[in-house]
């Protein structure tokens, strides 16, 4: 049919609806030449029931027109679904006042502020989209997969003894950039090429009252009532990781503490 499924977000930290809430969302594209009335067409996260929201009588796309509609589980009309679509991936299937099934989707899980959406008006490719278009054509850059968040070979925690501190990604043919400074990883960032020795905390034996001019964290004021620690405070350090690899979403950042 014309109406499709266009665009999907399932973990929104960025899109506030008309509540101040970020609920997750999609979107439908009338790819026909005739306007659609959308009273009484399905829309649900399980093909099973396909009816579970449906849409009210003055609801109607123009040809080319996207509507977004927010799966929140408000289930109020005209853009609030009775349902929320899941993080860890399902399905969305939207139906005429017939029952027909006019599309289709299913698809896994994928980081937060990512969308999966069709490639081109109406294609029947979908793709991943680091900057999604709510409500808007997907004019942006899309990619074909999107990389999993790097994993460490020590919990995070302080170690009495030094030790390598190993980073993976899933996928081998990945880059992984990393910090060790506490900021985030861009693609110029460190290469990892092998392990980061990890040395055992550097204990500062130096007392509360200490001239201003030292800079250690342990010392900078956080309230009016602060005041510096007493006896040995022990420096850590903070190693974030990223993964990166052309036409695939870059990773979100993965961060330990030693």
């Amino acid at each position: 049919g014309p109406v499709l499924v266009n665009e999907i977000v399932t973990s929104n930290g960025s899109l506030l609806d008309e509540d101040g809430d970020s609920p997750d969302w999609f979107e439908l594209i009338n790819t026909g030449n005739q306007r659609v009335n959308l009273a009484g067409w399905g829309v649900s996260d399980d093909a099973d029931m396909p009816f579970k929201w449906v849409f009210g009588g003055r609801t109607s796309l123009a040809p080319g027109e996207i509507l977004l509609v927010y799966a929140s589980g408000k289930d109020r009309l005209p853009s609030h679904t009775s349902f929320k679509l899941h993080a860890e991936g399902e399905e969305l299937v939207l139906v005429d006042p017939q029952g027909q099934v006019a599309d289709h989707v299913v698809f896994g899980a994928f980081p937060r502020d990512v969308s999966y959406g069709r490639l081109a008006h109406g294609a029947e490719a979908f793709v991943f989209f680091a900057d999604p278009t709510p409500g808007q054509a997907n004019d942006t850059a899309g990619v074909a997969a999107y990389l999993t968040m790097p994993a460490f070979s020590q919990a995070g925690g302080f170690y009495e003894a030094e030790f390598d501190l190993s980073i993976t990604n899933s996928d081998p043919e990945a880059e992984i950039r990393y910090t060790l400074d506490g900021s985030e990883p861009h693609a110029s960032a460190l290469l990892y090429t092998e392990p980061i020795r990890i040395s055992a905390p550097i204990p500062d034996r130096s007392r509360a009252r200490v001239p201003t001019q030292q800079t250690d964290i342990a010392r900078i004021s956080t309230s009016p009532h602060f005041r510096s620690p007493e006896g040995e405070v022990f420096r850590g350090r903070v190693v974030r990781a990223r993964a990166f690899k052309d036409n695939a979403v870059p990773s979100a950042t993965a961060t330990r503490s030693f």
